[in-house]
C-alpha cells in the first residue's frame, strides 16, 4: 500500500460509509510544497484537509 493509499483510507475510515469518487488536479509544485509542509507541521493529513474544506466550501456555495 501506497502513501496515497493509506491516507485515502484514513480519510475514508474517519467518514461515513459512503461510495467514493478520485479528483485528481494540477496544481503549480511551489503551492504543493507549501501545503504539504504546512500539513506536515500541524501533523495534518492533506487529504482530510482537503476534505474538510472541499466540504465547507460546497456547503457555502449551495447557501
Amino acid at each position: 500500500m501506497n502513501r496515497g493509499q493509506k491516507e485515502q483510507g484514513a480519510a475514508i475510515a474517519a467518514g461515513p460509509k459512503e461510495p467514493t469518487a478520485r479528483l485528481s488536479l494540477d496544481i503549480p509544485a511551489e503551492l504543493h510544497a507549501r501545503f504539504k509542509a504546512a500539513c506536515a507541521r500541524s501533523r495534518l493529513k492533506m487529504t482530510a484537509e482537503l476534505l474538510a474544506y472541499i466540504e465547507r466550501r460546497t456547503t457555502e456555495l449551495e447557501h
